[in-house]
Parts: structure tokens; sequence; C-alpha cells
């Protein structure tokens, strides 16, 4: 994933405080997967996964539910922090952006297409991760769910496009 330096450097450039930045990559990387891992549910980037509750069904088959989409998890995590505001949701979704692009960039073989188009490339990322946020919510969540999942993806869709108004084309081509 993309070292937490690139995160803090483009946060500054965008007008983020590296303090938010510093505090939403220990958030996601560290303590939302925490969480997602004692749930039993792996892998990276808690904010893009499922808090899954294990249940056992008849004949003693072990399944796990999903209970908690990523994105509502970030906001009620931020919430209890007393952190759920702009600047800590840009931060958030600049993390999600950024470690897109670096598996991106890891998988297509280098940085040409990244600086011949990188506002382009930078869309893809807002597109795949937005639409990875949906397509969970689709999937798992469509009824009964408490929480207002989808104008918080709206939400954070809307704050991913204001940064790439601003100067995060810039701050990829710096960092690679």
């Amino acid at each position: 994933m993309t070292s937490w330096r690139c995160h803090v450097r483009c946060a500054e450039l965008l007008g983020i405080s590296g303090a938010v930045a510093r505090f939403v990559d220990r958030l996601i990387d560290r303590e939302l997967d925490e969480v997602l891992r004692e749930e039993g549910a792996g892998g990276h980037d808690a904010v893009c996964g499922l808090l899954a509750s294990p249940i056992t069904a008849a004949g003693g088959l072990g399944l796990s539910v999903a209970a908690l989409h990523g994105v509502d998890l970030l906001y009620e995590i931020l919430r209890q922090y007393g952190r759920l505001n702009e600047e800590h949701l840009k931060a958030a979704v600049l993390h999600c952006m950024l470690d897109c692009a670096d598996q991106r960039m890891f998988r297509w073989d280098g940085t040409y297409l990244w600086r011949k188009h990188p506002l382009e490339m930078l869309r893809l990322c807002r597109d795949r991760v937005v639409e990875k946020w949906k397509e969970l919510y689709h999937r798992y969540f469509l009824f009964g769910y408490p929480f207002p999942t989808l104008k918080r993806i709206e939400e954070l869709a809307s704050l991913a496009e204001a940064l790439l108004r601003g100067e995060l084309e810039r701050c990829l081509l710096g960092s690679a």
C-alpha cells in the first residue's frame, strides 16, 4: 500500500492537515482492520469491506453474515471519536484513492499511463472505490439496513470528485 508519508504529503497539498491524515491512516489501516479480523472478516482496507458476524447454521455449518458496511463502520467510528467532519472524510477518501492508485500502478507495471493520463487514471480509482461500496451495499444490505449507506457513499463520491478537482493529480505525479 502507498506509504503514509505519501498520504500525508498529498493531504497537506490538498489542504487537509497532516495530523488528520495520520489519524485516518491509522484508523483505516490498523484499527478498523483489527475490528474486521476480530470479527472473522480478513483482508485489508476495512472501509471497502464488511463487518461480518459468525453464525452457526443447521448441521453445525459455520457461516459469516454481513452485519455492517465498511462505509458505515468508518462513519460510526469517526462519530465515536468526535471527528465526523468533512476534513476527516476527505482524508478517508484520499486514503482509499491512493491505495487504489498504488494497486493499479503495481498491476499495470509502472507509471506510464499515470504520467500520460493522471486525471483519467485517478477517476478510474475513484469510480472503482465507489462502485465497490455500492456493490457491497446492493449485494448484502438492500432491505432493512439501519444506516443511510447510499447517502454516505454519495457524500464520499462527491468529496472524491472535489479532491480530483484539487491538486491530487500533481500530488500523485510528484510521489511517483
